[in-house]
C-alpha cells in the first residue's frame, strides 16, 4: 500500500508539473498610486487582475510567445510593450499620470520583467544598443547583431518585430534589410508586420503612382460590404482618417465639395 500511494503522489508531481509548463504565470509588483484593476492584453484577450498590496497576478496559455501590454480603467498607455511565454514571469511595473495632449493618461513602465527566453534576448539587444550605439562602425555592429539574433530564432515573433522596427530607421540598407528579412521564418511573424519589412526592404511589392489599387472589401456605416471591384469605371476616392485627428476633421467642408 505504501508503494502505491508513492506512485500515486509521483503521478500527480508529473502531472501538475506538466500542466504548469502548458501556461504562463505573470506576477505584477506595482509601483505608483493607482486603484483598481489592471488588465493583460494579448492577441485577442483581455484578462483582469485587481491591485492588492501593490500586487496583481495573471495566468494562461499562448502557443508561442505572444507580444502583451497592459492597460488601466482609465485612459492608458505603454512605455513598451512584452513578450508572455509559458513560464512563471515576473515583471516590475510604475504607474504614473502624463498630460498628452488634452489627455489626462495613465503611464505604465516596465522597469523589469524575467523568467523567459525572450526577455533575456531583448535586454541582451538593448544591453547591445546602449555599448555600441556611438561607435564609428556601429552600423555594420549592428547589422551582424541582428543577423546574430534572427539566425538563432527565426521563428521568434521578436525576430520580425526588431526587424520591423529597424526597418522604419534608415541605419541599415534595404539590401541589409532584405537579407535579414530571407532569414526569417515567416509563417511565426506577425503578418503586418511581415509587409511592412516587405515593403521598405523589396520596393517592387509597394504601391506606386500610377499603379492599380489592391481591391479590397469595407463595411459602411450601416454594416453592408462595399467593394472597390463595384467602382469600375468610375472616379473612386479614398480618404483614411481619425475620428481624433482635428487636421482629418478640419478637411470636411473640402471634402465635401469635391464630392459635389
Amino acid at each position: 500500500m505504501k508503494y502505491i500511494t508513492i506512485l500515486l503522489l509521483a503521478i500527480l508531481v508529473f502531472s501538475c508539473k506538466k500542466n504548469n509548463s502548458n501556461e504562463f504565470s505573470l506576477n505584477v509588483k506595482v509601483n505608483g498610486n493607482y486603484k483598481g484593476y489592471l488588465h493583460l492584453n494579448y492577441n485577442d484577450k483581455k484578462d483582469s487582475s485587481k491591485i492588492s498590496n501593490g500586487k496583481a497576478f495573471f495566468t494562461g496559455t499562448v502557443s508561442s510567445p505572444t507580444l502583451a501590454y497592459y492597460s488601466t480603467n482609465n485612459i492608458s498607455a505603454n512605455e513598451r510593450n512584452f513578450y508572455i511565454e509559458n513560464e512563471k514571469i515576473e515583471t516590475e511595473i510604475t504607474l504614473s499620470k502624463k498630460q498628452i495632449k488634452e489627455y489626462n493618461i495613465d503611464w505604465i513602465s516596465i522597469n523589469d520583467i524575467s523568467g523567459t527566453k525572450t526577455s533575456i534576448i531583448v535586454k541582451n539587444f538593448e544591453d547591445f544598443k546602449q555599448k555600441y550605439s556611438s561607435d564609428k562602425d556601429y552600423k555594420k555592429k549592428l547589422y551582424e547583431k541582428i543577423k546574430n539574433i534572427i539566425n538563432q530564432n527565426q521563428k521568434h515573433r521578436y525576430s520580425g518585430d526588431l526587424l520591423s522596427e529597424i526597418s522604419n530607421d534608415t541605419i541599415l540598407s534595404k539590401e541589409q534589410i532584405g537579407k535579414l528579412f530571407n532569414m526569417l521564418n515567416v509563417e511565426f511573424q506577425d503578418q503586418d508586420e511581415i509587409k511592412r519589412i516587405r515593403y521598405k526592404a523589396f520596393p517592387e511589392y509597394s504601391i506606386k503612382v500610377g499603379d492599380s489599387i489592391f481591391d479590397f472589401d469595407l463595411p459602411n456605416t450601416e454594416n453592408n460590404l462595399i467593394s472597390t471591384k463595384s467602382f469600375r469605371g468610375e472616379i473612386l476616392f479614398i480618404d483614411f482618417w481619425a475620428s481624433w485627428c482635428k487636421p482629418c476633421r478640419a478637411q470636411f467642408p473640402k471634402l465635401t465639395e469635391i464630392n459635389n
